[in-house]
């Protein structure tokens, strides 16, 4: 699949893969972002947390706040930590989106395929300090697997 670079410029960019960070005041401790989730977001999030991934994991959630979540009706919310957000952006893009890389710089992420103009800048010509290249090691990996998971090669079961 080779397809236009994607930017997120934020945490709140999510909403196009599911999850919509809401506010921060529901947590006492105030580590923690409230999100409401659609049903890609209810499956990102199982997927990241090496979870049985189907909508029917939704009802692991507490309830939605909110109607909507981008164009797509809310089935869920969870808190998640404010730390885990960055790589939620990473791994939104490698997973959903399938891109080769993902470039993470200090204005957001950005992903792109092997051949784009920004493969071509970053690729070859190294990339700026304060930005990290994330490579697509499913796409490079021979393992037999199953949505993002191995399978274990002796018993044949999904790690």
């Amino acid at each position: 699949m080779n397809h236009p670079c994607h930017y997120l410029h934020s945490a709140h960019d999510l909403a196009a893969y599911g999850v919509q960070p809401l506010t921060g005041e529901s947590d006492a401790y105030g580590r923690r972002v409230l999100c409401d989730l659609n049903e890609a977001g209810v499956i990102l999030l199982t997927a990241y947390f090496g979870l049985s991934h189907t909508i029917e994991a939704r009802h692991c959630f507490p309830r939605n706040w909110n109607s909507m979540v981008g164009a797509y009706p809310a089935v869920a919310s969870v808190l998640l930590p404010r730390a885990i957000l960055p790589d939620l952006c990473v791994y939104a893009l490698l997973h959903v989106g399938a891109f080769d890389y993902v470039m993470q710089s200090p204005a957001g992420f950005t992903g792109f395929n092997e051949g784009d103009r920004l493969g071509e800048q970053y690729l070859h010509q190294g990339l700026p300090e304060g930005y990290q290249l994330h490579r697509n090691e499913a796409k490079q990996c021979r393992a037999p697997q199953v949505d993002g998971r191995h399978v274990h090669a002796m018993s044949g079961r999904v790690l």
